[in-house]
């Protein structure tokens, strides 16, 4: 056999998958941790008149997610049910402060836009995953 397809080739077990649910609340949780930082950085800039402690809402569900991880590795359908509750929450909210700022004349291309872009898409990705893995074990 070419060594090209040894190293290409799916493992024999075909019930494996790249990317499980705690894979995905862990990379979701450095997401939103690390892209609200970032906005947090970018709006302080040293003025204190335009600060808003929600700012700090992506980045403290990034570390909820982060610490509910090993919950999830375990297999605890009560973390498992409440990561994806959180998860949908926190999605939507987001989505719909995009709308909101994009109703205001908001421009597509603002990096404050980009930034709720990159979260929603992380969040909505990572429900994907949830979604299915629970239709996967429901049919096993």
């Amino acid at each position: 056999m070419c060594l090209k397809k040894q190293i290409f080739r799916r493992p024999s077990n075909s019930t494996t998958s790249f990317m499980t649910p705690f894979k995905a609340n862990l990379l979701n949780g450095i997401v939103l941790l690390i892209v609200g930082i970032i906005g947090y950085l970018s709006i302080s800039n040293g003025s204190t008149s335009a600060f808003s402690p929600t700012v700090f809402i992506a980045p403290a569900f990034g570390l909820l997610f982060i610490l509910l991880t090993p919950g999830l590795k375990k297999e605890n359908k009560i973390v498992a049910h409440l990561v994806v509750l959180l998860t949908f929450l926190l999605g939507a909210m987001l989505l719909i402060m995009y709308i909101k700022r994009l109703s205001t004349g908001s421009a597509f291309a603002d990096p404050g836009m980009m930034r709720f872009l990159i979260m929603i898409i992380s969040c909505f990705t990572a429900m994907v995953v949830f979604v299915g893995s629970f239709k996967k074990n429901r049919a096993a």
